[in-house]
């Protein structure tokens, strides 16, 4: 049960604080003294300093920015969008102005992440460096509710248990250079269980991610996927905007206790005939019913919907098609140069680009004969596993 305690001895230790041989866990910070704190038992509390001094350098739970409460009356949602929007622009670069309202929305949804069904991930991605990719993570974390961050740099990280964390702290995972760990057993359950509440014990979990890699295709289609670029924002920092983000924060935490909560989708008729279902709806579900709150125009952010699931299905085929090839391919060789001209796509570099990428995240390992006239090829033996495994989930 939550508590509001007067800590003016600063007795805590960024996590939670001891109150009569009692351990408690912050919730927020109420003002300079005061504390929203919730008990749990000593049993919890030794398992969670073992797992933190284990991972001490993994989840940096006292690092998570807690906003000040004020007591703000009302909140005019609109204008806290366009606060939220303003400042994101002044940091990140997106190709497209419907991005920014995406994640804006997706932002104010994290604070009211208990009622939502399901909720996508948005992946920053490009696969060149310098594109903005950790900046937009780290925006997220200043401004999403209760947010973690990590950025996945060492292989001890592809079996930690992401979704674990997200359940026990209500937490808002993000996680960066996820190319160190998205073949992970963990980090595939994470995504798998995450996106969607399959009962009323079941939280969704709000994360983002960034990497210079691609999602596999299960992974992909639970993905609010945005390109970045190279591109020169106006402040190359957050420090001309902290002041503007404190205050967001503040106005973000009184939204999650003192406004009501968005209509779900399938309360709302406007939704009906929108065009999306299945997936599709689900990952853009929160983003929807938050902007249908605010009184946003909706058409734009359901275009994009659509678009995404246009080119993850036309992803889906060129895929399959691949795996196709390979399997019926009679040798233990396949070169890429044989695979473009069954695909019939053109032999130039963008469309040698192309399957390359596709294979890569697929996880076909190619290699180059050499000599003259050396080219790049499959070798089906050393594949065998990989492909066995494809042929089933793409059923071929």
């Amino acid at each position: 049960m939550a508590i509001l305690v007067n800590d003016k001895t600063k007795n805590h230790d960024g996590i939670g604080m001891s109150i009569d041989d009692e351990y408690y866990i912050i919730l927020e910070r109420i003002d300079k003294h005061r504390y929203l704190v919730y008990n749990t038992t000593t049993k919890e509390v030794n398992q969670k300093i073992n797992e933190l001094g284990e991972y001490d350098d993994v989840l940096p739970l006292n690092e998570w920015m807690l906003a000040d409460w004020v007591n703000y009356g009302t909140l005019d949602l609109l204008d806290l969008f366009n606060q939220i929007k303003t400042n994101l622009k002044s940091v990140i670069v997106f190709d497209s102005d419907v991005e920014y309202d995406i994640i804006t929305c997706w932002i104010i949804a994290s604070y009211k992440k208990e009622i939502f069904p399901s909720s996508g991930f948005p992946f920053f991605k490009s696969r060149k460096r310098e594109c903005g990719k950790t900046v937009a993570i780290q925006s997220l974390l200043r401004l999403a509710y209760r947010a973690i961050y990590n950025q996945c740099s060492q292989t001890k990280y592809h079996n930690f248990d992401w979704f674990y964390y997200a359940k026990k702290y209500n937490a808002t995972v993000l996680l960066d250079n996820i190319e160190h760990i998205c073949n992970g057993k963990k980090f595939q359950q994470f995504i798998d269980q995450g996106y969607v509440k399959v009962d009323a014990n079941h939280k969704t979990v709000f994360a983002a991610m960034a990497g210079t890699g691609e999602l596999i295709d299960s992974n992909q289609q639970r993905a609010i996927s945005i390109p970045m670029f190279h591109a020169k924002p106006a402040y190359p920092h957050f420090e001309p905007i902290t002041k503007d983000l404190n205050e967001i924060r503040s106005k973000l935490l009184f939204y999650r206790y003192c406004i009501p909560n968005p209509d779900l989708l399938d309360t709302t008729g406007w939704f009906d005939d929108c065009g999306l279902e299945g997936r599709n709806r689900q990952i853009f579900e929160s983003v929807l019913a938050v902007a249908n709150q605010i009184g946003l125009e909706k058409t734009e952010i359901i275009n994009y919907a659509l678009k995404l699931k246009e080119e993850i299905e036309e992803e889906e085929d060129l895929e399959r098609d691949i795996v196709k090839i390979i399997h019926d391919y009679n040798g233990d060789r396949i070169s890429l140069n044989q695979i473009i001209l069954e695909l019939d796509f053109g032999d130039d570099l963008k469309t040698k680009q192309l399957i390359g990428r596709t294979l890569a995240s697929l996880g076909i390992k190619t290699k180059r004969n050499g000599g003259a006239g050396s080219q790049t090829f499959i070798d089906k033996k050393e594949n065998q596993k990989v492909l066995k495994r494809l042929e089933r989930e793409l059923r071929i």
